[in-house]
């Protein structure tokens, strides 16, 4: 099959797209770090060609297309810079509402965002309302061999990557900071979001050990019986907690024995007094 100059341009341009996402990754604080693990690397990748693609085939051209994911990129630096200078924490994917709100209503962000900033994300969108004006989508635009097959092999070569990213997540610690500074911006932002549609699927520490604390008389015995493994880290003093706890319940069971002794006793009694009465 031969292919169009469309389809080559969609790959072509795309690499020029991730420089500059790289690029735009510096001015993050913290910054992350360049050296990272491949799989993070591999999914800041498939992140960006993905909303690439997606944008190329909404618009139908490709320099028009990287302008507004880059544009996008950008702002998400800027929101992230904003609240990481008022909170001492970076954007996440749960803070999406900030993100919305910054496009929805600019103004009242911009004491937060800085002139300088917004007028650099600004910058950006204006660029791509310019490049949609001026980029001439191509002739082939709805081809198989051209633009749009190019766009559909992308989208969909990125799309099954992704989708093998969720079974080999990245080892994130759920500390915003490290996790920005570790994975970069894109790969932190989707494992966020992926963890807050997962439910947790973990290994109980009471499977190869079950005894958790010593007792003065007698050890505890706890068994996990549920359908899922779940870990639960312990500190000393929750163990001690936990124990405290057992005491007191069996004390309270031991009352509540007692009780129900005494109650049958003084029952027996008033039985026997009765007869003896007769």
């Amino acid at each position: 099959m031969i292919v169009d100059s469309a389809f080559l341009q969609v790959w072509t341009t795309g690499p020029v797209g991730l420089i500059l996402s790289v690029a735009i990754e510096r001015f993050l604080h913290p910054q992350p770090r360049f050296f990272r693990p491949g799989s993070a690397w591999l999914l800041h990748i498939c992140l960006w060609c993905f909303c690439y693609a997606l944008f190329i085939l909404i618009l139908g051209r490709p320099w028009c297309a990287l302008v507004a994911v880059s544009a996008i990129l950008i702002t998400l630096t800027v929101v992230s810079n904003a609240k990481y200078k008022s909170l001492r924490e970076p954007f996440i994917a749960q803070d999406y509402d900030y993100f919305l709100d910054t496009l929805r209503f600019p103004r009242l962000f911009l004491p937060f965002l800085g002139l300088k900033n917004f007028c650099l994300a600004a910058l950006f969108f204006v660029l791509a309302l310019l490049g949609f004006w001026t980029e001439e989508p191509p002739a082939s635009r709805f081809s198989l061999q051209g633009q749009l097959g190019g766009a559909l092999v992308l989208l969909l070569g990125t799309a099954v990557l992704l989708w093998r990213q969720r079974n080999h997540a990245l080892p994130a610690v759920f500390d915003p900071e490290k996790d920005l500074q570790t994975l970069g911006l894109l790969p932190s932002l989707w494992l966020y979001a992926l963890a807050s549609r997962t439910l947790p699927y973990v290994r109980s520490p009471f499977a190869s050990a079950t005894v958790i604390y010593d007792n003065e008389k007698e050890r505890i015995k706890v068994e996990y019986t549920g359908g899922k493994p779940y870990i639960i880290y312990m500190a000393d003093a929750d163990k001690k907690a936990i124990v405290n706890t057992f005491n007191l319940a069996t004390v309270l069971s031991d009352i509540k024995s007692m009780n129900t002794l005494k109650e049958k006793s003084e029952k027996k009694i008033a039985y026997l007094k009765n007869k003896l009465e007769e």
